[in-house]
Order: C-alpha cells, then structure tokens, then sequence
C-alpha cells in the first residue's frame, strides 16, 4: 500500500471509470511538448518520473460515469524543494489550458506575492518560447498567457493583490500556500469554481511551521484521505515526507521525502546538508522543513491511526446487551459535536475492553462543510449505523434527542457510573438522573484527571487491550488529537487546530479515567484492617 497518496484500487467503479486512453494522453503530452527551461538539460523534453506519471495519470484519467467530466477537482501536492514541483506543475497547467477545451477557461497562478506568483508565471513563459506548437497557439503578455482558440487566459495573482473576487476559475495553481499569509486568496479561489464542469485548484507546497494555517489543514486533511479515516471522491492528495522518528541522514528517509532523488535532487547534496544541519543547530529545522517536509510544532500527536486500527474488532452493539458499562458525556454549545460514550470492562468471556460511541450533530452544520477535515462526510457517515451519527434537525444542539438515546442506552446496558464535564452539564444532569439510577461524577478537565486516563488508554491501544467496531467519528476524533505536556510531565489531550474536533475521543478518555477511578475506589472498600500493622 502506497504511503504517499490513496489506494485508487478502492475506487467505486460504479460511480467511476478509468479512461486510459486520457491518461496516456496527457503524459505524452507533457514528455512531447513541454521542455525543461533551465540548466545543462534546458530544452530537452521534460520526461516523467513514475511518481509523475503516476500523478497525472491518475488526475487526468478518472472521470464521473454520469457526465464523463473528472473526478478530482482538488488537488494537493506535498513535496520537498529541489524535487521539480514548478516545471512539472507548469507542465500540468499547459495541459489543462491547452486540451480541456473549456470556453473563456480562466487559470490563475496564485503566490503568496506578487514575486512568488511570477516564478511559476515566468516558467511557463519560458516553457512556451522552447516549443514552437506552444509559441504559435499561445500569447504571453507582461501578466498573462492568452489562448485565442478558447478564449481563456492565465493571469499571475497574489494575496495582497487589492481585489481578489470575481474570478470564474477553471485552474488555479498555487504555489507554496505555507507561505500564504492567510486563507483568503485559497477560498477565494476554491469557492471560485461553481461555474465549471471539471475545475481544478491544485495547491503545491512544501512544509511549513505554522499548524495554523490552511495549509497544515489541508496536509492534515490529506493525511486522513491517504490513510484511509475519511473519504473524498473530489480530492487527490499526495504527500512525500520523511519520518520525523528517523535520523535525517537516513538514506531511506531522504527517499521517501524526495520522489525525485537523484533528478531533481542529488544524494550528495542531501547528505552534505544533512551533515551540516547535524552539526549547526540553527539549520536543523531549516533541513527538517525543507527537504524532509516535516512541520515542527510544540504539540505531539497521540494515538497513530495504523495504531487504532488495530484495534479494530467486528462486533455489533446489540452483542452487549445486558453487560455493565461506563457512561461519559461531552456536550457542544451550538454547532459542534456532542458525544456519548460507553465502555465495557473486559469478562470472563471477553478478555478485551470494548467501546461505543454516540455522536450528536445539527444537520445544518453537516451541510455547512465548515470542517474542511469532516464537513464533507458527516452526511455519510450519519447513513452507517455502525458509525452512531445521528444529524438532528435543530439548529443548535437537541439535548432532548440526546436525552432519548440515553434512556434508550439505559434499557440496553447497566450503567454503573456517569462521568461528564461540568460545561452545560447542569440541565442535562438533572435530566439523566431522572432516566439513569446510577451516580453522576464530574470529571475535572485539567493534567490531574487527564493524565493517568490518557496514558492508561494510550498502553490499551498500543497492548491492543481496548477494541473498537470501526466507528469512523471516533477514529476521525483520535486522530485530531494531540498531547500537551506540563513541566511534571503530566500529558492532556487537546486540539491540534480549532477545525477539528476531538469530542468523541475525549468522551471514552474520561470513561477510562472514570474506570480508575473505580478500581481505587474498589481496593479501599475491600481493605478493612485498622489502619496501621506492627511487625
């Protein structure tokens, strides 16, 4: 299984195909037309590595069954410097603009300025003056490429240009969005494309080291894709990164970052850099970022999917009817998700803890997408019952359809305890107390509470001593999370950005607090001696 983008063998092809004849075009025409500008090979053919045939086979080839139109229209390209991520996306764009056939095509190259956005601009002008097919179909002028036979253009555009809206995009390639200083001239842009049948805002960018920024969430968000947490038919992402666990010489390491090792980018120079980066702390960053492609930030990840997913059990809910549970609540103001979660102690029978989660959200927000990570498959996973979603009709949180499948979990199993956050856990506590016969106990969300829970439950996961039926809303919240660390080295999971959501995850968190808890509890009650023994 490819660790740089997604399986495409699990593509539906019921609603899908794959048109080779497409596909081979494209890369023949790029290896045919398009020449390399600069160097000792500048106007030799530009010949594609695998991973770039790959790429454009796959982004070019797979179209919609209903409409013959593509499949992809988002696309993020995650890859070190030096690995020829301009001249190959400049070669892209040529495709799109010249062989689309779009009428009145508008295609921007978009950079973070208005310098950033003339590298790639000027390229492409240099691309067109190597070909004499490109010279004579093409008019490059200071700002743009004008394409008479279609009447379409490519302009170069920046963020701090003073207007940025009314665009009608067909392509927009943007170039190194870490360096954006915000989102704007990228929503603009995506939510540009309403108009088109088959658009592509193709976003390419190394490494940054600010997580809160678009570009760490949609890296973030490919990640989900790659891995197989979330689904997006529209999306292709890939991804070359280094492992953050291994040396930075590693020459393994280097190969997975740099697809292009050994064209793009030499060995040699790696190591040397590598080398030097070892020895002068001030570079060190500087080579993680720039040729392993790894963000740096204060906040660790937790719980790693292939890590969860193997925890994965097949089982139905109704299989524990009747047995003992724990019960946690996390409730949501507004729009957010509100959780319920069980958790089963190990029996005679079953020798591994076992989990259910509950998830709550208003359908509107569902609708509303404003999750770049989750917005777009809420709506599918609320159509699973495996995955216990339910989308309520309020605008706002329905705390008394999240009070029925309470009393609707209390007919099922023997709840023994409730553990819950105090935040609007008021009402909803004298609500359940008149469902549940069981004490309510408020879990502190603080390091105390939260780091004998997080750390026990990390040892479940990781012993495989906790099992799961492969709830996708829980999976996508413990992916979300990351560990925060105090100065006594007490952890607490917290958000890794504001989009996400960790809900669900921390609701089983604080039900394995809540278990400690009870086995504490338990050994004070069983011991009965004085106090004190003489020996």
């Amino acid at each position: 299984m490819k660790h740089y983008t997604i399986d495409f063998s699990k593509i539906d092809l019921t609603k899908y195909y794959f048109d080779d004849l497409e596909a081979k075009q494209a890369v023949t025409f790029i290896e045919k037309f398009c020449k390399i500008v600069d160097g000792k090979k500048a106007g030799q053919p530009l010949l594609l590595l695998d991973w770039q045939k790959e790429f454009v086979s796959n982004l070019f080839g797979w179209k919609k069954i209903t409409d013959g139109f593509r499949k992809f229209n988002q696309v993020f390209l995650f890859i070190p410097r030096k690995n020829g991520k301009t001249v190959f996306s400049v070669a892209v764009s040529l495709y799109v603009l010249l062989l689309d056939g779009e009428e009145f095509s508008q295609c921007y190259f978009a950079g973070a300025d208005r310098e950033q956005a003339r590298l790639a601009f000027d390229v492409l002008k240099a691309m067109i003056d190597k070909e004499p097919k490109f010279r004579q179909a093409l008019k490059p002028l200071m700002n743009s490429v004008r394409y008479s036979k279609t009447n379409s253009f490519f302009k170069v555009i920046s963020s701090d240009a003073k207007t940025k809206h009314g665009f009608n995009t067909h392509f927009a390639l943007i170039d190194e969005l870490h360096a954006h200083p915000n989102d704007e001239l990228y929503q603009v842009l995506s939510t540009s494309v309403g108009a088109r049948v088959q658009p592509i805002v193709m976003s390419i960018t190394t490494a940054g080291s600010n997580k809160n920024h678009i570009c760490y969430e949609l890296y973030d968000y490919s990640k989900k894709l790659i891995e197989g947490v979330i689904n997006d038919d529209s999306f292709l992402p890939f991804v070359f990164e280094g492992n953050p666990e291994l040396e930075i010489d590693d020459i393994e390491n280097l190969k997975m970052a740099n697809p292009s090792l050994g064209v793009g980018v030499s060995l040699d120079y790696l190591l040397n850099a590598a080398s030097k980066a070892k020895n002068i702390p001030t570079q060190l960053e500087a080579f993680k970022q720039l040729h392993l492609n790894l963000w740096v930030d204060s906040h660790t990840s937790f719980i790693k999917s292939v890590q969860w997913n193997e925890c994965i059990e097949d089982y139905d809910d109704s299989e524990l009817d009747g047995e003992e549970c724990f019960m946690s609540y996390d409730l949501s103001s507004n729009k957010d998700l509100t959780s319920i979660n069980l958790l089963f102690p190990p029996t005679d029978k079953r020798k591994r803890f076992r989990t259910i989660s509950y998830n709550f959200l208003p359908y509107d927000s569902a609708v509303e997408k404003q999750n770049i990570s989750a917005g777009r498959v809420f709506l599918n996973w609320s159509e699973d019952p495996k995955n216990n979603l339910f989308l309520t009709i309020n605008k706002t949180t329905d705390f008394d359809f999240v009070l029925e499948k309470i009393e609707e979990i209390n007919s099922k199993y023997k709840v023994k305890q409730i553990t819950y956050d105090r935040f609007l856990s008021n009402y909803m506590n004298q609500e359940i107390s008149k469902i549940v016969d069981c004490e309510l106990v408020e879990f502190n969300q603080n390091f105390k509470n939260f780091s004998p829970a997080t750390k026990y439950f990390e040892g479940m996961v990781l012993e495989k001593s906790i099992s799961h039926n492969d709830n996708k809303v829980l999976s996508w919240c413990i992916s979300n999370v990351k560990i925060m660390q105090d100065n006594h080295e007490n952890i607490k999971p917290i958000k890794g950005k504001s989009s996400d959501k960790i809900d669900s995850a921390i609701a089983l968190i604080m039900n394995v607090g809540q278990y400690l808890n009870s086995l504490e509890i338990q050994d004070e009650e069983e011991y009965t001696g004085t106090g004190f023994i003489m020996i």
